[in-house]
């Protein structure tokens, strides 16, 4: 294996612990941001940081190694700029540090809210929304998100606009202190008083000190903490789930889930180029072959995934037999009970009502429906499951989260009031227009 497979195999170990899974599928403009947040820029900060830690720990040292020089301390001032800078300025220090940090969140919301619109407000169909208890539509909805957006970037750049009016104040207020002890020690000194030196060193070599002591603090906060804050941004996108199913039996089965529409990325001739993959919410999966697809994990619940053939959902039951729904079967039960006392017929309202009841099952045999929900029996038998989507599970973690419970006015539930009028058959919203018989 050459030194560069090496390479490439680490960039995907590396970007596979952060939860990021790339093939031959991805779009080619991925791999090399992928390579560049992932790898080369790492390398170059703990490159540039070793390199400025070790030139520090030797001009550490020399300076430590050479006879110091005996000077008459200026009175006010300390020995270590920065303590002198933290002196005279600690509450205004203080006061930066907090605005610095105020612009982390409404960076970050400038960050998400455009992804936000163009998911759930552009391309969503789940329309209307519940929003503090009230149900908004797709053009409201937007009209919100669009406020708050334009909002947070005239919020982030009055923030800006403080901070950097503040650290003038603060490098002026500081410069003026500086210079007056600097004067006030050349004054002190008889022999220093004919000196024009004092007037440069008042007027133009100074002036950097001022700029020092307003970025000390504020700039490295503000700086680091912007990278940051993009950086997080990056990594807690919404995680894109890929499913693979593969079928070993001796039918074809059409996998549904439910919350979610997904891409259909790969199949038994390779993966599906991003031009070429289509939507779907249900896929069909012929017997020996695999398909896999991926959808974006955007929207918490527990999501049931099934097979779309109906005899999944009654598992054990023989096929080709009549159904008795609506039929009322008590005569010909208590008859059949003379013969055989435990016997029991299905529900004459379907079999959703025979998934609370749970009866001895020889060996080897699978219930028709199993399983209990938060709200009673999920009522489906075989070829069944949850997808359970949470915010902050790791990638690796497969606990189970528990049940979904959803927020205030996201439920479903049974309408009792008055219903609309409903249109008949006779109705003129729905009778068709008779076609023409012959020509006239």
């Amino acid at each position: 294996m050459s030194l560069l497979d090496r390479y490439h195999l680490l960039v995907h170990d590396v970007a596979a612990a952060f939860g990021y899974d790339y093939n031959d599928a991805t779009p080619d403009w991925v791999h090399p941001f992928i390579h560049l947040i992932l790898v080369l820029a790492p390398a170059l900060l703990i490159t540039v940081g070793s390199y400025l830690a070790i030139r520090g720990i030797l001009k550490l040292w020399k300076y430590r190694s050479t006879p110091a020089l005996h000077t008459e301390p200026i009175r006010g001032l300390e020995k270590s700029l920065f303590k002198t800078v933290l002196r005279y300025s600690r509450s205004q220090q203080a006061l930066m540090i907090l605005v610095s940090l105020i612009a982390m969140p409404i960076l970050y919301l400038t960050l998400e809210l455009p992804k936000q619109i163009v998911n759930n407000a552009l391309d969503s169909g789940r329309f209307p929304i519940a929003i503090l208890g009230q149900d908004l539509d797709q053009v409201v909805f937007l009209m919100l998100l669009c406020g708050l957006y334009l909002l947070a970037i005239i919020l982030n750049g009055l923030n800006k606009y403080g901070l950097n009016v503040f650290k003038g104040y603060v490098a002026e207020r500081f410069l003026r202190r500086f210079r007056l002890l600097v004067y006030r020690h050349w004054r002190s000194d008889p022999d220093a008083r004919n000196q024009s030196e004092i007037i440069p060193i008042l007027a133009q070599e100074v002036e950097p000190i001022g700029g020092f002591a307003a970025d000390v603090l504020a700039l490295p906060i503000l700086q680091g903490g912007t990278l940051l804050t993009i950086l997080s941004f990056m990594f807690v996108q919404d995680p894109v789930v890929r499913v693979r199913v593969g079928n070993l039996t001796m039918t074809n089965h059409p996998i549904h889930m439910h919350g979610y529409d997904f891409k259909v990325t790969c199949t038994d001739g390779g993966w599906v180029p991003p031009e070429a993959q289509w939507p779907e919410v249900s896929i069909d999966i012929p017997v020996g072959a695999m398909r896999a697809y991926e959808f974006v994990a955007d929207h918490l619940g527990d999501w049931a995934i099934h097979c779309h053939k109906s005899h999944h959902t009654m598992n054990a039951m023989g096929h080709d037999v009549p159904t008795f729904i609506g039929v009322n079967k008590k005569p010909l039960t208590q008859k059949i009970r003379q013969f055989q006392p435990e016997y029991m017929p299905m529900g004459m309202s379907g079999m959703g009502d025979m998934a609370k009841m749970e009866m001895p099952l020889p060996d080897n045999t699978i219930p028709m429906m199993t399983g209990w929900g938060p709200y009673g029996p999920i009522e489906m038998g075989g070829m069944f499951s949850v997808v359970k989507v949470r915010d902050g599970i790791d990638a690796d973690d497969y606990s189970d989260p528990g049940w979904y419970e959803n927020p205030p006015g996201e439920m479903a539930y049974e309408w009792t009031g008055e219903l609309p009028e409903f249109a008949s058959n006779n109705s003129p919203k729905t009778i068709l227009t008779p076609k023409p018989t012959s020509k006239g």
